[in-house]
Order: structure tokens, then C-alpha cells, then sequence
């Protein structure tokens, strides 16, 4: 949800265009997405841009998307490939970050607070960090016209990347 529409009404117009939505989280990237026909693209980018500047997070859609993370870190503890990645990953990096599960470890994903993912959120989902990506058959002024349009008020924060350690060779 965001302060402009509810979830439901954000899903309704997904579904109205032909469209759907998801979103994913790697190594270095999360990523979300509309797949929808190009004569919608605008609206999609409508879409993208409100959920990225004006979610609010509430507090049901936090408790179940919770238990979603929660039922996939479960899920991961049981699957072997899954298991044995994490634990190659372990083993190769000492330091650096990327030693551990992007989904995280269930008894710190637990400990998350809503005002936690809210912090996170208004921290790190800044324009800095974005990259808007659209394929297919557009006209390529109207969608940077739209992007633009979209958004032209999301207001870089302080400039400060995260610092990694530095991996032993």
C-alpha cells in the first residue's frame, strides 16, 4: 500500500492491464517489477514510482509478508542445494557480507521490527540506489518523459554508500 492507493486498488489496476507484479531479492539487488502490454507502460511506471516513494508499509501487509519470509527461510533449511550454497558461501568469504543467506537467518528475521523494515526501507529505496528499466515496443521519449514526470520529486538523500571489508586474499 501506499499513501496514495491501498493494496488492493494498486492490484486491481495491475490486473485491469493485462499485468502482474512481483518482486525478488539477490546477492546485490532487489528488484521490482510490472510485466504489463506496452500501451500501459505509463500507468506501470505510475505504479513503480508511487510504491517506491510513497509506501507505507501497515502493519497487516508487514505481519504476512513476514510470515511469508519466515515459511522461505524454513523452506531453505530443507532444501539441500540451498543448504549447501550458504554453506560454500561461508566457507569462501570470511568477511564480507556476502557469507550470509540474502534472506537472513530466521532468529534475526524474528527480532525485525515493522519500524525496522520502515527505517530500512526509507534508507536504502532512494533514488541513488534505483535503476528504472523498461523493454519492449515503447516509444523510448515518452517513457523518459514518464519517468521523469514520475518521478521528478524523489529527492536524492546524503550521499553515503555502505562500506564493505575488505575480503583477506
Amino acid at each position: 500500500s501506499t499513501s496514495l492507493r491501498p493494496e488492493k486498488e494498486i492490484r486491481a489496476l495491475i490486473d485491469t492491464m493485462g499485468g502482474r507484479t512481483n518482486a525478488y531479492t539477490s546477492n546485490d539487488i532487489t528488484a521490482f517489477y510490472i510485466d504489463c502490454p506496452a500501451d500501459k507502460t505509463a500507468l506501470a511506471i505510475q505504479l513503480m514510482a508511487e510504491n517506491m516513494q510513497f509506501s507505507t508499509i501497515p502493519e497487516d501487509e508487514y505481519v504476512r509478508e513476514m510470515g511469508v519470509v519466515q515459511r522461505e527461510l524454513e523452506k531453505g533449511e530443507q532444501e539441500r542445494r540451498r543448504v549447501l550454497y550458504n554453506r560454500m558461501k561461508q566457507s569462501v568469504f570470511q568477511v564480507h557480507p556476502i557469507r550470509h543467506p540474502t534472506i537472513g537467518y530466521l532468529p534475526v528475521v524474528q527480532q525485525v521490527k515493522r519500524q525496522d523494515v520502515i527505517d530500512f526501507y526509507r534508507d536504502r529505496y532512494v533514488p541513488q540506489n534505483m535503476i528504472v528499466i523498461v523493454v519492449g515496443d515503447v516509444n523510448t521519449d515518452e517513457v523518459l518523459d514518464d519517468v521523469l514526470k514520475n518521478f521528478k520529486n524523489f529527492h536524492r538523500t546524503t550521499e553515503r554508500g555502505v562500506i564493505l571489508p575488505v575480503e583477506p586474499d
